[in-house]
């Protein structure tokens, strides 16, 4: 197993690896946002408004992984349709599995 395995040489293929990775980090990272932060990282800006907000964000990047990456999955139940995971399925993983 080596990187070539999680990150496609296949430049179209890199770059769906690349363009969930982007999404990712912007609309996923909202789960942690939501459910740790407050706990975590006190601040008296982050208040229960707040924390709401990013729960409903949290909330629509769900939806969105699950209908617009995996959704359109056309085989194997992976973000790019494959029958092995990427880059791009293990940053998914280990955000909603937190």
């Amino acid at each position: 197993c080596g990187w070539s395995d999680i990150y496609p040489p296949d430049p179209s293929e890199r770059a769906r690896v690349d363009e969930y990775c982007h999404w990712h980090h912007s609309n996923l990272r909202s789960i942690t946002r939501a459910f740790f932060r407050g706990s975590t990282m006190p601040h008296p800006l982050i208040t229960a408004d707040v924390i709401k907000l990013y729960e409903k964000q949290a909330d629509i990047s769900l939806k969105i992984l699950e209908n617009a990456y995996l959704g359109s999955s056309s085989s194997g139940g992976y973000l790019l349709g494959t029958d092995k995971p990427s880059a791009a399925d293990f940053r998914a993983y280990e955000e909603a599995a937190q």
